[in-house]
């Protein structure tokens, strides 16, 4: 007969190896949530804790990895008589970062066309934002002004189209994604409308007759729960002679573009409190 007491040190060496590798394998395996700390304050909203830059800085993992979620928002354009183009808006959910220092980029508006040469310059391009290797593109300088105008700039969002007494000038390109095209000038002879800048919503509006600048495209809205509402609107155009209404946003100057914004979020860490008991694995 097989004795029982062999059987019984038979089962019991078979349950300690078992809760032996189990335990090795719950070492093993067991990960830490890494600390995120950054160059700005962090702002708390229903669990999530926010790092919002208006300017470059840096944002570090500690401790293991993290999980994030963030919004780029880059330079909007210059406006010169054409409205200036907004900056790319571009959103990211779950990156994970390992435990390292980050790079913020916030990227300045346009501020340098001329409007003193002839004929004017565009506005200048608003600049990128990124992190970690995304990128938000910077806006389309809007149109110049003068006998002979500007098509508006190429940028995430186009530039509008400048005024001209002679000739169409079109809006610039968008990039989809991150952007729509600006609107043009319509065309409208000696009175020297032009067109909306690109929105990171909606196209920026062309000239809709002969006294009306364009305006702006419309921004988009962060979804629920972000600090921010709307980011990446489009300027409005102006009219060259300062006689007639510009569109919304339109001044009778050159209006330097809006700066990027950087958004960065996580989970608020939660200490767990954990304790291992041997008495678990051994008993």
């Amino acid at each position: 007969m097989f004795p029982f007491r062999h059987l019984f040190q038979f089962n019991l060496g078979v349950d300690l190896k078992f809760k032996s590798l189990l335990l090795s394998f719950f070492l093993t395996n067991l990960s830490f949530a890494g600390t995120i700390t950054a160059s700005v304050s962090p702002v708390t909203l229903s669990g999530y804790q926010y790092f919002i830059f208006t300017s470059t800085g840096a944002l570090t993992v500690t401790g293991g990895n993290s999980t994030v979620d963030f919004y780029l928002v880059a330079g909007g354009a210059q406006g010169m008589a054409g409205g200036g183009g907004a900056g790319g808006v571009t959103q990211v959910l779950g990156m994970s970062l390992s435990a390292a220092g980050y790079p913020v980029t916030v990227g300045a508006g346009g501020t340098s066309g001329n409007t003193n040469t002839s004929p004017a310059t565009n506005g200048t391009n608003g600049n990128q934002s990124s992190f970690n290797a995304v990128t938000a593109t910077g806006g389309g300088g809007g149109g110049g002004v003068n006998n002979t105008g500007h098509v508006g700039s190429n940028g995430a969002s186009g530039g509008g189209g400048g005024s001209d007494g002679s000739v169409t000038q079109a809006g610039g390109t968008g990039i989809s994604g991150q952007g729509n095209a600006g609107g043009g000038n319509g065309n409208f002879r000696n009175v020297f409308p032009s067109g909306g800048g690109g929105g990171s919503g909606t196209v920026g509006q062309t000239s809709p007759d002969s006294s009306t600048s364009g305006n702006g495209g419309a921004g988009v809205t962060l979804a629920a729960g972000w600090p921010q509402s709307i980011v990446g609107g489009g300027g409005g155009g102006c009219n060259f002679s300062g006689v007639n209404a510009g569109g919304v946003g339109a001044t009778h100057t050159p209006g330097s573009g809006g700066s990027g914004l950087v958004i960065v979020r996580s989970l608020i860490p939660i200490n767990t409190g954990m304790i291992i008991k041997p008495a678990f694995f051994f008993q």
